[in-house]
């Protein structure tokens, strides 16, 4: 008499724990999917240049030519549409940078607000970078930009 509750004990717990299974997994499959970007696509092509040829003087690997990055925002319930464009992606020690070349017509100035304006949407749309290079052909120069902790005191 006793193998038969254990019997419907094991049933009853094996329904209940079926049941949450498949409620679980039909919940999973109906969530949106995340927005993020999670791999960095990389182009083949990659059109050598002052830049490329910079960045391997100082020791890092181009390994993706330029990118088109399309970004759809709803506001309102109107799409708005934009793009970020990413010029070259480089390797080093294992590390993955999104690298930007500099612009003779937008030269750049290195102030708190036009660093975040200018390289905090490509950290947050590709979080498995290490950081942003900063090519500027003009000087020859590599500038490495990577997020780190706020380190000012909040007395």
């Amino acid at each position: 008499m006793d193998s038969r509750y254990d019997t419907f004990l094991v049933a009853a717990i094996g329904a209940v724990l079926a049941i949450w299974a498949l409620y679980a997994f039909r919940s999973w499959l109906r969530e949106p999917e995340h927005p993020r970007l999670y791999a960095i696509p990389l182009n083949e092509e990659i059109e050598e240049g002052p830049a490329s040829a910079i960045l391997e003087e100082n020791g890092y690997e181009v390994i993706g030519g330029r990118l088109r990055v399309p970004l759809a925002f709803d506001v309102n319930g109107e799409t708005i549409q934009s793009r970020l464009y990413i010029d070259y992606i480089a390797e080093q020690d294992r590390g993955i940078y999104i690298v930007k070349t500099s612009r003779r017509r937008k030269p750049m100035e290195w102030s708190g607000s036009e660093i975040r304006d200018k390289f905090l949407p490509l950290l947050l749309l590709y979080p498995e970078v290490v950081g942003v290079l900063y090519v500027d052909t003009e000087e020859r120069t590599v500038r490495r930009i990577v997020l780190t902790a706020d380190e000012w005191n909040h007395d």
